[in-house]
């Protein structure tokens, strides 16, 4: 697979995953589906190393993702709109630490 597919793959499991623990973190389903989709990513990421382009990119994505689903399931799941900032913040922060744990950058 293309290191652009890797990316956009990682993007959008880990931009998912960070949708259900920002949205959902008191369900344990919730959690473990985002675990799964972590581990998945994760996986793919240890393939290879990665420049800071990539990187960057991966989070764009991935927020992008994000973004997306929490703006959809807010209504959905009857949580306030004026909380989609947080959720999105906390999305955001997850979608960092992932980057910082799992994409090793080239030198």
């Amino acid at each position: 697979m293309s290191k652009k597919k890797e990316i956009r793959e990682m993007a959008n499991l880990v931009g998912n995953s960070a949708a259900h623990i920002a949205l959902l973190s008191d369900s344990e389903f919730a959690l473990k589906e985002a675990s799964t989709y972590t581990e998945d990513a994760a996986e793919t990421a240890s393939s290879r190393t990665w420049g800071g382009s990539d990187i960057e990119e991966f989070r764009e994505l991935a927020l992008k993702r994000a973004s997306s689903e929490i703006g959809e399931r807010v209504e959905r799941y009857g949580l306030p709109k004026s909380k989609i900032g947080d959720f999105i913040s906390r999305a955001e922060k997850y979608i960092c630490l992932f980057a910082e744990s799992h994409l090793e950058k080239k030198e």
